[in-house]
């Protein structure tokens, strides 16, 4: 048993060292089922087209857990091989057999036309791109600035719904007279 573990350690290393062409000091806990690596670039296509790219500065692959954890996230998301949004964060969760990504830590996803996303948690549902969280956001679109407790959007910040949305008033005479003259 230990041997095919080897085995199956060794073939996934080799697979994903040709994720990307830098330099990569590795660390081998076999009896765990898991590989770190330094500076690792991942790289998702569907039907031909980029979908994803991962970029971060360490990665534990979990092999038995079919998850990679990621650290100092760098990602950019593609529609029809198009980048639509960026996105960073302090760490980055992806689950290997459903490419569902988890990201943690000071997250800020900008899109390509320039809304951007802070949030603490964010997560992405491969199947059918929608992003979503429970945690506090901050939506800035334009000129707007919206705020509130969980979220649910696509990737491009394009249909954004925010559950219980706030409003902060920092002027209490102007919505006074406002009421007045109605």
């Amino acid at each position: 048993m230990k041997s095919i573990l080897l085995v199956s350690s060794l073939c996934l290393l080799l697979f994903l060292s040709g994720c990307s062409n830098r330099a990569k000091p590795i660390a081998l806990d076999i009896s765990k089922g898991v590989v770190t690596m330094k500076g690792l670039k991942l790289t998702q296509t569907s039907e031909g087209k980029l979908a994803f790219q991962i970029d971060a500065d360490e990665a534990n692959i979990y092999q038995n857990e079919s998850l990679i954890k990621f650290y100092k996230v760098k990602a950019k998301y593609f529609s029809l091989g198009k980048e639509v949004s960026s996105l960073i964060s302090d760490e980055g969760l992806l689950n290997t057999t459903t490419n569902d990504v988890q990201a943690s830590g000071h997250v800020l996803l900008k899109s390509s036309e320039g809304s951007i996303l802070e949030t603490e948690q964010l997560n992405w549902v491969n199947k059918g791109g929608g992003v979503y969280t429970d945690k506090a956001v901050k939506v800035t679109k334009g000129g707007n600035i919206m705020t509130g407790i969980g979220l649910k959007t696509d990737m491009a910040l394009e249909d954004i719904k925010i559950q219980k949305v706030t409003t902060r008033i920092t002027n209490l005479e102007t919505l006074k007279e406002k009421r007045a003259r109605k």
